[in-house]
């Protein structure tokens, strides 16, 4: 049995999905949708995010990995379809999935008051 993590890092441009081993942290792939040959507006599409996905699931039983934890960062529109593309078979056992999203809670101090 064999762990593994991948994150999906998906924007409004590009879905990018590394793999790395659990212990030690070692980065095994990366792949992303301009990988893969998709240029401009094409790289944010779901079907691109899809196609990253089944790239990665593919690199994971090359290497060997039964077991992963997913990390999903960000709001593109590949980030539910990658997802569904590493449930399709059952040969990942996925262990938790967890959204690490930055959300901005205090931001910049605002300009004063024009006077009068």
């Amino acid at each position: 049995m064999s762990k593994g993590i991948i994150t999906i890092q998906s924007n409004v441009n590009n879905t990018i999905i590394t793999l790395a081993q659990f212990k030690p942290h070692r980065v095994l792939s990366v792949r992303s949708s301009g990988i893969l040959g998709f240029k401009g507006s094409r790289k944010s599409t779901s079907y691109a995010g899809e196609l990253v996905g089944e790239q990665i699931r593919l690199e994971a039983k090359k290497h060997g990995i039964t077991h992963i934890k997913i990390q999903i960062k960000g709001f593109g529109d590949g980030r539910y379809s990658s997802l569904k593309a590493l449930q399709v078979e059952n040969t990942l056992q996925i262990i938790s999935i967890k959204d690490i999203t930055p959300i901005a809670f205090a931001g910049c101090r605002p300009k004063k008051q024009r006077r009068i």
